[in-house]
Formats: structure tokens, sequence, C-alpha cells
């Protein structure tokens, strides 16, 4: 049954976030987009794709936290998303010049922001301010929705349309 709910919840908050989201190019949405992930060594795609399975799961609890008023968790997942930052933690020197080398800018800053805003969300949890992770939680799925359009449109073709507007403007 809590597994049924997760799923409901998760596929609702997801689409509710994709109809209103505003697709809003920075300085990088002139980059060409292109997978990334076949680009890397398989070191790096095995690190990337830990870093996903544990986002995800975090993303997963957290929703349901918020939906629940359970402030602690939303606090506790928050913080372990922010953590998993694979550029704070398991990069040799040799993987930080690899992946620059080949990850655009957009990507790198994209990453950047997804978590910060993790790390607010926690914090909004730690206040216990139920607006404040709704709202973080929007963003994060945000992030995670352009950053795969652009960089791993091959595993998610169904943001393609996402990766193609220019237009910073949505329609209702």
């Amino acid at each position: 049954m809590k597994n049924g709910i997760t799923k409901v919840l998760a596929g609702a908050g997801l689409v509710v976030f994709l109809i209103t989201m505003a697709h809003t190019p920075g300085a990088h949405a002139q980059e060409e987009q292109a997978a990334l992930g076949p680009q890397l060594s398989e070191r790096l795609r095995t690190l990337l794709r830990e870093e996903m399975n544990l986002i995800q799961s975090g993303m997963e609890r957290a929703l349901i936290a918020i939906a629940a008023g359970d402030h602690q968790t939303v606090y506790e997942n928050g913080r372990d998303i922010y953590r998993s930052f694979i550029l704070k933690q398991q990069l040799t020197e040799q993987d930080r010049r690899e992946l620059m080398a080949v990850a655009p800018a957009g990507f790198i800053e994209l990453d950047g922001t997804f978590h910060d805003t993790a790390h607010k969300l926690a914090k909004a949890g730690r206040d216990e301010d139920p607006e404040l992770q709704a709202f973080y939680f929007s963003r994060l799925v945000e992030s995670c929705t352009v950053c795969h359009a652009r960089y791993a449109g091959d595993r998610f073709p169904g943001l393609s349309r996402l990766g193609e507007s220019d237009s910073g403007h949505h329609h209702h």
C-alpha cells in the first residue's frame, strides 16, 4: 500500500510540475544538447548512476514526507540529496579532468544549482516550513527535468520537446 501511494504521489507531483513548469534558458541555452553519458568513462557513468539512484530514492521519501508534514524526514532527505554531490566526494583528479573536458558548463551549473536547492529543502524541513518544502521540491524536479532534457535525451526521449524550447514561456 505504501509503495503504491509513493508512486501515485510521485507521479502526481511530476505531472503537476511539468504542466506548470517554465523552461528558463540561461547562459547555456545555446549549448548543443547531446547525451553526456556515452561520452564518459565507465567509472564516471557508474558514479553518476549511483548518484541518480540516491537522488531518486531521497526525492521519493521527501515527497511523501512533505505530503505528511514529516519535517524531520524532509530535512534528512534534503540533506542526503545535497551530500550526494559527486563533484565534492568521490572524483579523483583524473575523473575531474575528464568530466570538465566532456561536460558542458551548463551541466555543471545545473548540478550545482540542484544540490544548492536540496540544501534549501533541508533547511525548509528543519524550519518546519511546508510551503517552502513544496517550493524547493518543485525546483528540484525542474532541475532534473531540464538536465535530463538537455544532457540525457537518449535516456529520456519524452522530454525532447522541453529541450527544444528556448522561449522561456509556458502555456496553460
